[in-house]
């Protein structure tokens, strides 16, 4: 019997110590390991609040190949009209590479661009735009660069639309970027309505003057496919670059932004990207931070009477898991009667680093009414008395 006995104990043993803490067990306990990736470079932010949840190597210039167009959409979108048409030049239709097979004079209109832009990757669409919103590619560079740091993508320079360049005659890199500049641009753009609703597009159908040429564009972008929650942003390759691919996801009101580059392979590229997202999610949880039924403060009125501030709903709000909340309250000054039930008499915070996460009024929980004659000579006899009591 102690051999089987043994055995069972040892299997035990095994399985309880191979078997990892879930993500969110780890979470509970503030476990929560941070993953390693093989990428050189990389960033997970809040898209919301801009926080770094995880980054390695994130101020590492280096090229960033196609994502160079979530620049060149961005700029589009602000600065031009999307239904006018804009006319190939032969600059646009020389580019050949992993384009849209432009001709010049032809004519298309610069929402179907965008959208072949981000969706496809056409570089000769970056060139179209370029030309199309400043009538030449300096130009065009020129505002790329000022906007970025305009915006604090401090590190960041742009020599051209769609990213194809990378190097100058002498091998030095002059078309770059970083992990965290590269989060900033794409946090920008991703508040615009319209550079959201493209990224997040899987295809679209592209009408051409000529109908032999490709009209159905689809999001190289496989997060949108295989990742729930996934809504952009952009991928990129090339030979100097790696493979690159800015990212974002969104669920139960937690966005987040990710940026991996130089990622040796096509797949590895997407799935690091999606355990970023992974980890970032499981930072964050939804919960109940403010409740209609607790009396928050008690307010001293003049002459002895009280009133009970409360809330008129319950708040929920989605919060970082391992960082501790606190509470702040402010009252209106001078409060006093009458006061009707359901007055706002001031406000409770729910605050994780020092930033509100969930606010709501405090509200009257009683008709006060102004104090009578009597009542206020009532108040000042036993006040009387009680400090005569003390002497």
């Amino acid at each position: 019997m102690k051999r089987p006995f043994l055995l069972l104990i040892a299997f035990i043993l095994i399985f309880t110590t191979c078997v990892p803490i879930s993500v969110a067990a780890q979470a509970e306990k503030g476990l929560i390991t941070p993953p390693s990736l093989e990428a050189p470079s990389g960033i997970l932010i809040n898209t919301k609040t801009g926080d770094v949840l995880w980054q390695k190597n994130p101020d590492e210039k280096r090229p960033i190949a196609s994502t160079t167009k979530i620049m060149t959409a961005i700029l589009a979108i602000e600065n031009g009209s999307l239904d006018k048409a804009v006319t190939i030049n032969s600059d646009a239709a020389s580019i050949t590479e992993n384009g849209m097979k432009l001709t010049p004079g032809e004519q298309i209109k610069l929402r179907d661009l965008l959208y072949a832009l981000m969706l496809d990757s056409a570089n000769d669409a970056a060139v179209a735009i370029a030309d199309f919103i400043d009538g030449s590619l300096p130009k065009f560079v020129a505002r790329m660069n000022a906007k970025a740091k305009g915006i604090g993508a401090v590190n960041t320079n742009y020599a051209n639309p769609n990213g194809l360049v990378d190097k100058d005659e002498q091998g030095a890199i002059v078309h770059f970027s970083t992990a965290r500049d590269l989060a900033t641009i794409a946090k920008y753009a991703m508040r615009n309505k319209i550079f959201a609703t493209i990224v997040g597009t899987k295809q679209r159908t592209i009408y051409r003057e000529d109908p032999s040429k490709p009209r159905v564009m689809v999001n190289l972008n496989r997060l949108l496919w295989t990742y729930p929650g996934a809504n952009g942003v952009k991928t990129g390759y090339t030979d100097d670059a790696g493979h690159c691919l800015v990212a974002s996801a969104q669920r139960e009101g937690v966005s987040l932004i990710t940026v991996v580059l130089g990622e040796k392979s096509h797949a590895a590229v997407f799935r690091e990207s999606a355990t970023l997202l992974n980890y970032g999610f499981s930072l964050y949880e939804k919960k109940r931070l403010i409740f209609k039924n607790i009396t928050y403060k008690t307010v001293k009125l003049s002459y002895g009477q009280k009133v009970s501030l409360s809330v008129p709903s319950n708040v929920d709000a989605v919060v970082k898991r391992t960082v501790k909340t606190n509470v702040k309250i402010e009252l209106k000054p001078n409060i006093g009667a009458p006061i009707k039930k359901g007055a706002v008499l001031g406000k409770i915070s729910i605050l994780q680093s020092g930033k509100p996460v969930a606010t709501s009024a405090l509200v009257a929980d009683k008709n006060i009414q102004k104090p009578s004659f009597g009542e206020i000579l009532g108040y000042y006899w036993r006040q009387f008395w009680q400090g005569l009591m003390r002497l």
